[in-house]
């Protein structure tokens, strides 16, 4: 498979049909710098953010084969990144207690970058816990 001249929802519908770990990841790998870096700017917390890529993409997996499955992927994942980080933010997944000796604390404006394939692993790993 050509992964880098397949469209989006292509992939997706590959995805969907036959559960393609290959196509999520290369759709993951696709947006995840988008998702991240917008989680970012809003919750200010590499942490957080990482963990609202994660839904995003979690989201993704889930609607992938259901009618409201997304048309047009980009602003989809920016709409649902969005509301994920606002409702992260108004939540306190991680009180500060919890944050004390973490190395990001050290440096809270300096972005670092999500664990990649933890995303990939984490959004296919629900998309399949949802067959059963």
């Amino acid at each position: 498979m050509l992964v880098k001249m397949t469209s989006d929802l292509d992939l997706l519908g590959q995805f969907a049909r036959g559960k393609s770990q290959d196509a999520f990841t290369a759709l993951v790998q696709r947006h995840l710098n988008l998702v991240y870096s917008a989680a970012l700017r809003q919750v200010r917390s590499p942490q957080l953010a990482e963990e609202v890529a994660q839904s995003v993409f979690a989201d993704l997996a889930k609607v992938a084969a259901t009618p409201s499955s997304p048309k047009i992927l980009t602003p989809w994942l920016y709409a649902v990144t969005r509301r994920t980080a606002e409702e992260g933010s108004s939540l306190t997944l991680h009180p500060p207690h919890a944050r004390a000796g973490r190395s990001d604390m050290a440096h809270p404006g300096r972005p670092t970058a999500p664990a990649r394939p933890y995303v990939v692993q984490i959004a296919t790993s629900v998309y399949r816990s949802g067959d059963s």
